[in-house]
């Protein structure tokens, strides 16, 4: 039997204060990657050497690394003990838990808390080497906002798996792409630049092949499977000018709700998480419909 691999061929370093996104299509390896950087799975084959001195935190999307039974002030005492009450709560504060939240138990706060929780933990630890798994999945405003801040705050070295474009070009400086067939490819420059040349790479890809066909024998087939080529490539580009329209919108709304003086009318601050609730669901599905485009012309 033919062997399968998820991804092979991978060499590349991180160096203080990198920061680097992953990004592809599901099943393509990447959360795997992660698991093999922390030591969580092996790699069959080479391997992964973290430097001395390194202290690494990893930001699970389904939250595992939380005791559901401890509370929020549990869960930061148990990775550092010596932490004085009135120290921690403040550093809570930070994370909008105060007076008696700090004693509710993991377990019955929501997906957002939980996230907000978790990123106080690695953060309190002091680690230098930050990975994050999906970190904005089922995040509410507050938590995004609160997990936005505080990385762009963080000096330490961060390597993030995300769907999510606006997050990953407010945070990373490079991206690592996944693509199918164990292809991997680094980009230097954010998710923008990201979509900018993978867009060229694919309208030159199918220009040479286009070109190959033309040549073949079997000329009306070719006709027609470059009309569909042209027809995928349209859709490629029409779905990245809905995209970056729609996170436009999202980054007006940010900054309204950013704004202190909006809180004075609980109205507008409804009326604003709303839209901007809408406003990410229809990213989200735009994303989707992105992933789809790109694999067909792939």
């Amino acid at each position: 039997l033919q062997e399968l691999f998820l991804f092979k061929n991978l060499s590349f370093q991180l160096q203080r204060g990198d920061r680097l996104g992953i990004i592809g299509p599901n099943g393509t390896g990447k959360t795997t990657f992660l698991r093999i950087i922390i030591g969580k799975e092996k790699a069959d084959e080479g391997e992964v050497k973290i430097g001395r001195n390194i202290k690494l935190g990893y930001y699970d999307q389904h939250l595992a690394e939380l005791n559901p039974e401890n509370s929020i002030m549990e869960e930061m005492w148990s990775i550092y003990p010596k932490v004085k009450d009135e120290e921690l709560r403040s550093f809570l504060g930070g994370f909008l838990f105060s007076g008696k939240d700090v004693f509710v138990p993991v377990k019955d706060l929501s997906g957002g808390e939980q996230a907000r929780v978790l990123l106080g933990k690695l953060i309190l630890a002091k680690v230098n080497f930050l990975i994050l798994d999906e970190p904005t999945n089922h995040l509410d405003l507050k938590s995004r906002g609160i997990l936005e801040e505080a990385l762009g705050k963080y000096d330490g070295t961060i390597l993030a798996v995300s769907h999510d474009r606006y997050f990953l070009d407010k945070i990373v400086g490079r991206i690592l792409y996944f693509g199918r067939n164990d292809q991997v490819k680094l980009y230097w420059g954010n998710y923008s630049y990201f979509l900018q040349k993978r867009k060229g790479e694919i309208k030159s890809t199918k220009i040479v092949q286009q070109k190959k066909r033309e040549k073949s024998d079997k000329r009306k087939k070719s006709i027609k499977k470059s009309r569909k080529n042209t027809f995928s490539l349209n859709n490629f580009a029409d779905i990245e000018a809905e995209i970056a329209l729609l996170e436009e919108e999202r980054e007006r709304v940010t900054k309204k709700l950013a704004d202190v003086e909006v809180y004075r009318h609980p109205d507008k601050v409804n009326e604003l998480t709303r839209k901007y609730g809408e406003i990410s669901k229809k990213l989200e599905l735009l994303y989707k419909k992105w992933e789809k485009e790109e694999k067909k012309l792939s």
